[in-house]
């Protein structure tokens, strides 16, 4: 396993554990249980994209690309009507 994915994995299992020990208190706190098991499948998640791509967080840079220049286009196209 990539040290990385493991970094991830462990931070993981470390708001895994948080989760439960909160559910196990006498007045258990929904929110922060389920804050705790969100960040928890939010890291796993990151973990996975570590091991299959090398790195835990895709590139946006060509759908920013794109998304700047459908506005170029739109302003573009709005200056040309007035």
């Amino acid at each position: 396993m990539n040290p990385l994915t493991l970094e991830w994995v462990q931070k993981a299992e470390g708001d895994y554990a948080a989760a439960q020990w909160l559910q196990q208190a006498a007045a258990p706190m929904c929110d922060a249980i389920c804050f705790h098991a969100r960040q928890s499948i939010e890291k796993y998640l990151k973990a996975w994209l570590q091991e299959l791509f090398g790195r835990s967080i895709p590139d946006l840079t060509p759908a920013f690309e794109q998304f700047v220049a459908g506005l170029k286009a739109r302003a573009e196209a709005s200056a040309e009507e007035a």
